[in-house]
C-alpha cells in the first residue's frame, strides 16, 4: 500500500505504527457516526417542524373561510417566495409576494386572488363588510 501513496503521505506515515493508523481509523470512523447522527436528528427536526408549520396554517386557513385548494395553492406560492406560510394569511404585504409567484405563473388568474384578498381581509370593500357585520 505504501508503494502507491504521494511522497509528502510516505514521510507521514513513517511517524505511525499499526496501531497508531488503527485508533486514527477508529476515531475517524466515530466522528462520522456521531455527525451523520446529528444530521439525522436535525433533518428529523425540521421534518417534524415543517408537519407542525402545516397542521397550524390549514387550521388558519379553514378559520378563513378558503377552501382546501386555496390554502394548498397560497401554502405552495408562500414557500416559493420564501414567505412564512401563516405571514401570508395574516399579513397583506406577505400575501402579495407570494401571489406576485402565482400571477407569474397563471397571469390570467387575477380573479382568483381578488377572490383570496377578499376573503382574507385584505380588500377594503371586504374590511368594511366584516366591521359591519360585528
Amino acid at each position: 500500500m505504501r508503494d502507491i501513496l504521494p511522497p509528502v503521505f510516505e514521510e507521514g506515515l513513517k511517524h505511525f505504527n499499526g496501531t497508531d493508523i488503527q485508533s486514527l481509523v477508529i476515531i475517524t470512523v466515530f466522528l462520522t457516526v456521531v455527525v451523520i447522527f446529528f444530521i439525522v436528528v436535525a433533518v428529523y427536526y425540521s421534518i417534524k417542524r415543517e408537519k407542525k408549520i402545516k397542521r397550524r396554517f390549514i387550521h388558519v386557513a379553514k378559520e378563513k373561510n378558503l377552501e382546501e385548494f386555496e390554502s394548498e395553492i397560497l401554502w405552495l406560492f408562500a414557500k416559493k417566495a420564501k414567505k412564512n406560510p401563516l405571514h401570508v394569511l395574516t399579513m397583506e404585504k406577505e400575501f402579495d409576494s407570494a401571489m406576485v409567484f402565482f400571477l407569474k405563473k397563471y397571469p390570467d388568474k387575477k380573479k382568483f386572488v381578488d377572490s383570496l384578498k377578499a376573503k382574507l381581509g385584505f380588500d377594503i370593500g371586504a374590511l368594511i363588510q366584516r366591521m359591519r357585520k360585528k
